[in-house]
């Protein structure tokens, strides 16, 4: 639901609507999706004149429910309207964020059909209907024949709303859609007169459920790409259809199962399920409650069974959750996907109901809908040498790596020295501006101006040998993430406590004795690059090639800002200015 489109604009919408009604003394509904069928025979209305509704699904075996939602009396050549019981206990159990809170019947009854906020009406209303389906009994329910079409035969003058309430050949998602049964004017007669068909039709079009997954935060974009640095907290949203089963249905498997790659830890403590009409309404209010979903993880995979009964059909089902990019994250190439199902019965007479493990594997009664999103996060490789791109390769110079800009508000990602083969890397950027900045020059080199590079979409391939030296803290406050640290396969890190004379780290779901093991957070990882690195072509290939050059020399070992570089040069300056007072001195000397 659009909250942004509240009542005091649909009350602005058609108060002037409501004044012409009101001016002509009868009310001409604006909205109505049936019309005329095929070879109807207009006569001539009466307060007792009812009519036939032919309403289309496509579908054999649909059963609907026809809801009478506003009475309509006809007397004394005029028309008159009012809600029913129903649908007037319907508007008031409407939130107060409702964008039709307060509807009146004839803001109703002249609505225009591309209206949003009646297309939530109808949404809500059918999720009304459905959740208090012992307590509401429908004006009238037909299934639909072997051609799609459900006959409503002796419906009388009044609007109606027609709910699809389940198929037996699978899991639908119904559209809602009003009928009527009103007089119309007929202004081909002197005078004109009133007058009705005797059928109408209308179109109440199925889908299947559908389902998506989205990263909602936590990445920056590159193109098309999503990225993130190794340490990012990303959030992810999942969504599904909750689709319509047919009273008496065996079989309402429901499940989402969304698998991380090994380069994304999930934080189990932040999933959240919601229940509501679309995102735009996800919220504290929205929260599912524990008794309709069961939330499991096993391995890098997280699973949510759902309790189909504990459900409104027609609402969309959400889960949120973040994970952190970590030290086993993919540099550029494929990235780092997650892969998500959704999974729901489309044979629901067909057994039992079952949970995501327990699904016989010659079982063929299920659809999925299947979506994915990316991670990708960059590389960086340092080629150091002496007096042009192709001179001798230098070890030992020593850079700061920076994101946005040096000191200020940028912030130090690394410290990075180069090896004997005058290289020196970092894994897991993502795309924005890195400054650079050398800070230790081998000895006989002066230091390199300050490099900038937009690393984006990078480009080369490290055909080397990429050594990573990684290390782990027991303290959460010095790591780069206070997500437990992972090995590739997703199982948690275990350190030994100081004294307990154990090395090594430990790979167990559980702590495997809390006397002598504390929880393991990455701290730090070196990348060292062996070999020679090559420039490749192609759209996230991963790493991004930067060649620096020093010159020979010296620097002036200047430290502190410009005003140090000031008293340098006054001491410069007074050093000089005794020189040559000392030569006057002397040559005075010596030629008395």
């Amino acid at each position: 639901m659009h909250k942004s489109t509240v009542q005091p604009g649909i009350t602005r919408l058609f108060s002037m609507l409501v004044a012409l009604l009101a001016a002509f003394a009868i009310a001409v509904p604006a909205y109505a999706t049936s019309t005329p069928a095929s070879g109807a025979v207009a006569s001539a209305a009466t307060a007792s004149s009812t009519a036939a509704i032919e309403a289309k699904t496509g579908n054999a075996g649909d059963t609907l429910n026809m809801y009478k939602v506003v009475n309509v009396t006809f007397a004394n050549n005029q028309l008159t309207y009012a809600f029913t019981p129903t649908f007037q206990a319907f508007l008031n159990a409407a939130p107060s964020t409702a964008a039709y809170k307060g509807l009146t019947v004839a803001q109703y009854v002249a609505y225009d059909g591309t209206e949003d906020v009646f297309k939530t009406l109808l949404g809500d209303f059918s999720a009304y209907v459905k959740t208090n389906s012992t307590t509401i009994t429908a004006d009238k329910t037909a299934t639909t024949n072997g051609d799609g079409v459900a006959n409503f035969t002796g419906v009388g003058l009044g609007q109606y709303i027609i709910v699809g309430m389940g198929n037996v050949a699978g899991a639908k998602i119904y559209s809602t859609v009003t009928a009527e049964v009103v007089p119309h004017i007929d202004d081909s007669t002197t005078p004109p007169t009133y007058k009705i068909y005797d059928k109408y039709e209308v179109d109440l079009k199925t889908t299947e459920p559908t389902g998506e997954k989205e990263i909602i935060d936590g990445t920056t974009p590159d193109g098309d790409n999503a990225t993130a640095s190794i340490g990012d907290v990303i959030k992810f949203r999942l969504s599904g259809d909750v689709p319509t089963y047919p009273a008496g249905a065996t079989n309402t498997t429901l499940f989402m199962a969304d698998t991380l790659s090994a380069g994304l830890t999930l934080n189990p403590a932040s999933v959240k399920v919601y229940m509501a009409a679309s995102a735009a309404e996800i919220d504290d209010d929205h929260l599912l409650g524990s008794d309709a979903y069961t939330v499991s993880i096993e391995g890098q995979t997280l699973y949510v069974d759902y309790v189909y009964g504990e459900l409104t059909p027609g609402q969309k089902l959400f889960v949120e959750y973040e994970a952190t990019l970590n030290e086993q994250a993919v540099i550029g190439g494929d990235g780092n996907p997650n892969e998500y199902t959704y999974t729901y019965s489309n044979n629901p007479f067909n057994g039992g109901t079952h949970e995501h493990d327990d699904i016989p594997e010659d079982d063929n009664a299920y659809g999925e809908v299947e979506d994915s999103e990316t991670v990708y996060t960059y590389g960086l490789y340092i080629y150091k040498t002496a007096g042009s791109e192709t001179g001798t390769p230098l070890q030992g110079a020593k850079f700061e790596l920076w994101a946005g800009s040096v000191g200020g508000t940028g912030k130090l990602i690394a410290t990075l020295t180069t090896d004997a083969n005058g290289y020196a890397a970092y894994n897991g950027l993502e795309k924005g501006i890195y400054i650079l900045h050398e800070i230790e020059a081998p000895t006989g080199f002066k230091l390199a101006d300050d490099v900038t590079i937009d690393l984006s979409n990078a480009s080369a391939t490290a055909s080397t040998t990429t050594t990573t030296n990684t290390r782990y803290t027991s303290d959460p406050d010095l790591a780069v993430s206070t997500d437990q640290a992972t090995n590739a396969d997703g199982v948690p890190l275990w350190l030994p406590k100081e004294g307990s004379n154990l090395t090594g780290l430990v790979a167990s779901a559980t702590n495997p004795d809390p006397d002598k093991y504390v929880a393991a957070y990455l701290l730090s990882t070196t990348n060292t690059v062996t070999g020679t690195p090559t420039t490749g072509v192609g759209a996230g290939a991963g790493y991004y090639p930067q060649n620096v050059i020093d010159q020979p020399g010296s620097n002036l070992p200047v430290t502190g800002g410009m005003g140090t570089v000031l008293l340098y040069g006054a001491g410069i300056a007074l050093v000089a200015g005794a020189a040559v007072l000392y030569m006057k001195r002397r040559q005075s000397a010596s030629q008395a």
